[in-house]
């Protein structure tokens, strides 16, 4: 399997943020989640905050799951789970599967919101 070397790595790094700033809705996404796992750049929360906000608002349904996801655990953010919920709801509302099986893990466990299941599947 091929490798990207270092210099690959910051070149391809490069292009995606450039992408990202030409409002590329993919890129805002993957930089967002880059900035959070650290694994192309060194992690740096409030970058990552950033670009998944950016893409959540214009509707990017991994972006907005992502986001959720620091919101309820609390990762390099205030612990919100009206914020969480907020937006795993418009990823679930979007199609996106495994959001629509987290908001229903919320309703069913009644993680910051009231055990409801009618809404759980």
């Amino acid at each position: 399997a091929y490798q990207l070397s270092p210099p690959d790595i910051k070149k391809a790094f490069y292009w995606l943020e450039k992408s990202a700033e030409n409002n590329f809705l993919d890129a805002q996404s993957d930089i967002g989640a880059a900035y959070v796992k650290g694994d192309l750049v060194q992690e740096d929360i409030h970058k990552a905050i950033f670009w998944l906000e950016k893409a959540s608002h214009r509707g990017h349904a991994g972006a907005q799951r992502t986001l959720s996801s620091l919101y309820q655990s609390g990762y390099g953010v205030k612990k919100d789970m009206g914020v969480a919920i907020f937006w795993i709801k418009k990823s679930a509302q979007g199609g996106d599967a495994l959001s629509q099986f987290v908001l229903g893990s919320i309703y069913h466990n009644g993680d910051g919101v009231p055990v409801d299941y009618e809404q759980d599947y």
